[in-house]
């Protein structure tokens, strides 16, 4: 009886301790934005003891394909794509579509104001801000240009 007894305690016992260790197997891998890589690294983790380069956020870890982000997704130390920065600070990146990422008043979605740049990146600058002739004045400009055709004639020129 005293047998059975023991080898019940025994078998109980051990059932224990393999589910607190399997728990606590489990229980090294800290993964906060679950992409499966942790940090620290840990051999319990779903893809393993690499480190992810950063736990907050599912779109980077070791190996992840690269995207127009600004971030380095897959963990080697570099932005994914020359073009994944943002030059000129106007929070377009050049990978996202900004036309020209030296000038921060260029970029999709850039209102038009009356400057004869191509504010927006639509390929052109609209009719009324081209000055045709030279004078520094527009037909947008306030006041405006009355002849865009002639140098000579322009607000607050000689009559």
């Amino acid at each position: 009886m005293f047998f059975r007894k023991g080898l019940v305690v025994f078998l109980i016992c051990s059932v224990f301790l393999i589910i607190s260790g399997m728990s606590s197997v489990y229980a090294a891998c800290t993964d906060n934005d679950a992409d499966g890589y942790g940090s620290p690294g840990d051999a319990s983790c779903p893809k393993g003891a690499i480190t992810d380069c950063n736990d907050n956020d599912n779109k980077v870890y070791p190996g992840a394909p690269k995207i127009c982000d600004g971030k380095d997704n897959n963990c080697d130390g570099r932005l994914d794509f020359s073009t994944d920065k943002d030059g000129d600070n106007d929070g377009v990146l050049w990978c996202a579509g900004d036309c020209d990422d030296n000038d921060a008043r260029r970029f999709p979605g850039n209102p038009e104001i009356c400057d004869g740049i191509d504010n927006d990146c639509t390929g052109g600058v609209p009719a009324n801000e081209i000055d045709t002739d030279g004078d520094t004045y527009r037909l947008c400009s306030v006041p405006p240009d009355c002849n865009n055709n002639d140098a000579s004639v322009y607000p607050g020129g000689p009559e």
